[in-house]
């Protein structure tokens, strides 16, 4: 069921999560419990899912060789020329110096995380890019790995974790470390908002604003590893438009212009060209907001989309011309790219790409409804409909091959309307003569047969989607 506009609450950001997600929380005491939190979303990247790894990281470790001098040069020069205060410089040069302490005495995988860490503060620091404005979210980073790899159960790829005091979500990228997530923060922000829960969102989204870093001319928050040939800093249209959409709906509730100001130094993200900014040419005169600052080819649907929903709701909040004229341009684009993720059984993940999976596909669903319930019946609404029918949809086949020759090694060729594990029989005169099964995208597919007798032969496709449906198509091949 759709939730219009005009109701008290509208959909989330992220897909609300069936069950609570499961996070590490490190208590005061140094302990650590699994603990739920209903309104963290419970996908777990939404796309992030660094490549390379920790050998990689070692590698950068050796070529930030020096970075610890530059670091503490860049800190000298911000106290000095009052970016920070002088507690700051301290508090972060005792904080460098427990990090290089820690990550002597480990040894191992964790010795390789907290190496990782050190390598992008350094090489941060070494090509200029240590700004003033990076070093709050850079230092809570550094510190809370620190104190997270000396002691803490080795977590799973993915694995959220939380520490007493705070309520930012840091998630354990193999081979970089624990990472602040910024899309899980203000997902979570949008969960808190949508429950009432004010003092925890005003929490967490004051700690948000306080480590908002300073791109170019605009405010955003920053990804601090590397990713699909992508460098730290990056940034995200998905992560940008969600953070707005949460801060001005905590202007909302709160009352507090903080929220809404940081909010507005956001939108400069959606003006400036990709790779400082997310902004890339789009289709029919619009504009395309990118998933990843450094991937202007990359086009996913479920980032696009939710994007515009943040935009806009950021826009009808605080009222602003300019961010509803960016979302006009990028709608404009999404509207004209809309048919090209709909394979006609499921939707792409992303344009000219593979099949999303049942979550991609499910949040696709699910963010075009509330772009249905924000602009009304049209487009976004049919679209949605399509892709929750697509869910119960069993997998159509079509036989395209009718005739072969005798003693020849031939292609039996098929259509497959979504990915499934799909299996052919071929039989003659109610005898099976062929048999062969494979897991295959949707599309034109074939199987590889050598027919040993002429006639007629029975063809018997069945297939089982990757989502649990089933289908079976029959027909016939005459062999000469």
């Amino acid at each position: 069921m759709r939730i219009p506009l005009a109701t008290a609450a509208l959909a989330l950001a992220l897909a609300v999560p069936v069950h609570a997600a499961p996070i590490l929380h490190v208590r005061a005491d140094g302990s650590a419990v699994v603990r739920h939190d209903r309104h963290l979303p419970s996908t777990p990247d939404l796309g992030y899912a660094p490549f390379g790894g920790a050998r990689a990281s070692g590698a950068r470790l050796g070529r930030a060789a020096g970075g610890g001098r530059k670091v503490k040069k860049e800190l000298r020069r911000a106290r000095d020329a009052g970016e920070i205060t002088v507690e700051q410089y301290r508090e972060w040069r005792a904080t460098l110096r427990e990090a290089q302490r820690v990550r002597k005495v480990l040894t191992g995988a964790r010795r390789i995380q907290m190496a990782a860490q050190l390598a992008v503060l350094y090489t941060t620091a070494k090509t200029d890019r240590l700004s003033s404005s990076r070093m709050p979210a850079l230092f809570l980073q550094l510190a809370r790995n620190t104190e997270f790899w000396r002691t803490q159960p080795y977590p799973y790829s993915g694995q959220r974790v939380s520490f007493s005091g705070s309520k930012i979500v840091f998630q354990y990228y193999p081979g970089y470390g624990l990472q602040i997530q910024p899309l899980a923060n203000f997902g979570k922000a949008n969960a808190l908002w949508r429950s009432g829960k004010e003092k925890k969102l005003r929490k967490l989204l004051d700690e948000l604003v306080a480590i908002a870093a300073r791109r170019g001319r605009f405010t955003t928050w920053e990804y601090w590893f590397h990713f699909g040939g992508g460098s730290p800093p990056w940034t995200s249209a998905m992560a940008q438009g969600t953070a707005m959409q949460a801060l001005s709906r905590g202007y909302e509730l709160l009352g507090d212009e903080t929220y809404l100001l940081t909010a507005r130094r956001g939108i400069r993200a959606f003006t400036t060209p990709a790779p400082l900014g997310v902004r890339t040419a789009g289709r029919d005169g619009g504009k395309h907001y990118l998933i990843y600052s450094f991937s202007t080819g990359l086009r996913v649907l479920n980032a696009f989309a939710q994007t515009l929903n943040g935009l806009f709701d950021y826009a009808t909040i605080s009222g602003h011309a300019r961010a509803l004229r960016l979302f006009d341009k990028g709608e404009r684009s999404l509207r004209a790219e809309l048919a090209d993720y709909d394979t006609g059984a499921w939707s792409l993940y992303s344009l000219g790409g593979a099949e999303a999976t049942t979550e991609y596909h499910g949040l696709a669903s699910d963010f075009l409804g509330n772009l249905c319930d924000r602009l009304g019946p049209g487009t976004y609404c049919d679209a949605a409909t399509r892709f929750e029918l697509y869910e119960e949809e069993s997998p159509r086949m079509k036989l395209r091959t009718r005739r072969l020759k005798k003693g020849n090694t031939q292609y039996v060729r098929f259509d497959l309307s979504k990915r499934s594990t799909v299996q052919m029989t071929i039989s003659r005169k109610g005898k099976v003569v062929y048999s062969a099964s494979a897991y295959t995208a949707y599309g034109r597919r074939a199987f590889v047969w050598r027919p040993t007798r002429r006639g007629e032969h029975a063809v018997t496709l069945s297939a089982t989607s990757f989502h649990g449906t089933q289908g079976s198509e029959g027909g016939t091949i005459t062999v000469r």
